[in-house]
């Protein structure tokens, strides 16, 4: 009997045993399979990139494409302007138009029908993320950073690096779009736009704030191939965008709602920017595109090429007063106020710093 005990306990033991251990297996492959989903999910995910907290400071999440805004998988940015305003979000939707396939490189939709698929995106410490990724027979690797803040603002640089795999020479078009949405005055359908005077920085900024100064800033400037063209226009003008796979020509380098020609909006409307720079790429070869966005006090000032004002005396116009423009190196540029005592200079050099002399009128004893 006791040999029967041990052994039917041997047997029993061994049958939990047996059944401990296929219950284990199973619980081992799904935590392996979830374990790897997790893992896939967490390489995919869009990062957060940031350069601290504070004035000047930026908060940002990226996907593997380069895309990011409040409307995108991705989300919308966090940025403290210098100063009393608090950090609000800045970026409805932002991504790059890649003219070969008519798309934005973005994962998910940015426009009906449209959506490339999540890539993985590795992070390097809390400002750098990399990528990598194909669309339509061009290999594409992605660099992203935020730079250390400067005492203005901070700046997200993402550098794309571009090899045609396609067998044959291509010129492609690269055009930044951004739809801002300011929240740090009101709401976002009082947002400015304007353009520097050599068209290479397209900005928005927030009702309220200096046009040639601004503090709630967000700018976009890019190299790489030839600078081709702007806009600024209402939302949403992805349609056009897309359509033509750039910027559309019936809007290239138009300004909507700019009616003294200032390159800057006349009223605050919920406004998009969108900027294109074309490369021709040798079959086999990698070409480099680098975009990158400003948010903050702008770099706009001496980029400005008009100039503009008015003198007035106890409410009262100063008419036919003589006004000099003065740049460094360069002719004196003179004029005289109008009927309702104002004057414009508008061939002054992109750059320079211009000194503006009203000239008084010599008194005689």
């Amino acid at each position: 009997m006791v040999g029967k005990n041990i052994s039917a306990v041997v047997v029993i033991a061994a049958a939990a045993v047996v059944g401990c251990v296929s219950t284990a297996g199973a619980f081992e492959d799904k935590t392996a399979e979830l374990a790897a989903m997790a893992r896939q999910k967490r390489a995919t995910d869009p990062l957060t990139l940031t350069n601290g907290t504070g004035d000047g400071r930026l908060t940002v999440k990226v996907d593997g494409y380069g895309s990011f805004g409040s409307t995108t998988p991705a989300g919308d940015v966090s940025y403290d302007p210098v100063g009393a305003i608090g950090p609000a979000g800045a970026v409805w939707e932002s991504a790059v138009m890649f003219s070969p396939t008519k798309q934005f490189l973005a994962t998910g939709s940015m426009h009906v029908g449209q959506g490339l698929p999540p890539v993985e995106i590795t992070r390097s410490g809390n400002r750098i993320a990399t990528s990598s990724f194909s669309v339509g027979g061009f290999d594409f690797t992605l660099r992203q950073e935020v730079l250390p803040p400067a005492p203005n603002g901070s700046t997200l640089v993402q550098t794309y690096k571009i090899t045609n795999r396609t067998g044959r020479s291509q010129t492609i078009a690269l055009s930044r779009y951004v739809e801002g949405d300011l929240y740090f005055v009101g709401s976002f359908g009082n947002d400015f736009g304007g353009v520097s005077g050599d068209g290479r920085t397209v900005y928005q900024f927030d009702t309220g704030d200096d046009p040639s100064a601004p503090t709630t800033f967000v700018g976009i400037n890019a190299t790489g191939g030839t600078a081709a063209g702007y806009s600024i226009q209402p939302y949403r003008f992805t349609d056009a965008v897309v359509a033509a796979g750039r910027v559309p020509t019936e809007i290239r380098n138009k300004i909507h709602d700019d009616a003294n020609a200032d390159r800057i909006t006349d009223h605050g409307f919920d406004a998009g920017i969108i900027q294109q720079n074309n490369m021709t790429i040798r079959a086999g070869a990698t070409a480099t595109y680098v975009t990158r966005t400003r948010f903050g006090s702008g770099s706009i000032v001496g980029q400005i090429s008009k100039v503009a004002g008015c003198i007035t005396m106890n409410g009262n116009p100063v008419v036919g007063r003589t006004v000099e423009a003065r740049q460094t190196g360069l002719t004196t540029q003179t004029t005289t106020t109008d009927a309702t005592g104002c004057y414009e200079f508008d061939k002054l050099t992109v750059g320079k710093p211009a000194d503006i002399v009203v000239k008084l009128p010599t008194v005689t004893q």
